[in-house]
């Protein structure tokens, strides 16, 4: 896979001004990487963990776990196996099918699923995360990291929806032309471990999240 930067610099090397503005096009690329923008919100000194404006003395905490989905759920968990190393005892992420690649990074289990229609991996994902947060305790920290295709990676249909409704249903907002937005909405409605349901099956241990948008102005309850 080319890399976005060698394809602006390819690209653009035949224009008078192509490398200067592939320079800046590809530092725009580099600001805006996952891995990044994970590492420059999370930090730790000493036994503080810094997470955008909070701070978690970590002494408090018998275990940290870490779990979530998303595209760019793999060099998000990446940047914060790299930032917690060994004090992450145990985690699971969805990210979309040929977004991911080792099945573990440190503790952290790497599941693939399908994006934008869900499928049959997404439930036996998310199944497992649901198992997976049951063991919490309230001396526990759960970090989460979402990012945008979230909401069709981690699924957990209500009672009386099966899969086929829920892929049934994404195929016809998709063909209609329905924004994301739009679609989050139906799917809140739908499922268990949305608005709201991740943090509650994580009870009783503590929940910060770290969210990566790809959504205009950033409404939290549509990424």
């Amino acid at each position: 896979m080319i890399k976005p930067e060698q394809f602006l610099t390819e690209s653009l090397k035949a224009h008078p001004y192509g490398g200067d503005v592939a320079e800046i096009m590809a530092a725009a690329v580099q600001a805006v990487d996952p891995y990044q923008a994970v590492s420059h919100h999370l930090n730790l000194k000493g036994g503080l963990l810094y997470l955008g404006g909070q701070t978690y003395a970590l002494r408090r905490y018998r275990r940290i776990f870490l779990v979530g989905a998303g595209k760019a759920g793999l060099p998000m968990v990446k940047a914060v196996v790299d930032a917690l190393g060994s004090r992450i005892v145990d985690g699971l992420v969805i990210v979309k099918e040929g977004y991911g690649g080792p099945e573990k990074v440190g503790a952290v289990r790497i599941r693939e699923a399908g994006h934008p229609v869900p499928d049959q991996r997404g439930i036996a994902a998310t199944r497992e995360m649901q198992e997976l947060l049951a063991q919490t305790e309230p001396d526990d920290l759960v970090l989460t990291v979402i990012s945008g295709g979230g909401s069709a990676l981690m699924i957990a249909p209500i009672q009386g929806i099966s899969l086929q409704d829920l892929q049934s249903l994404t195929n016809t907002l998709l063909a209609c032309g329905a924004e994301i937005g739009e679609i989050n909405q139906i799917r809140r409605r739908l499922d268990q471990i949305k608005c709201g349901g991740l943090v509650r099956a994580a009870s009783p241990a503590s929940v910060a999240s770290l969210i990566l948008s790809d959504v205009v102005g950033d409404p939290l309850e549509m990424i």
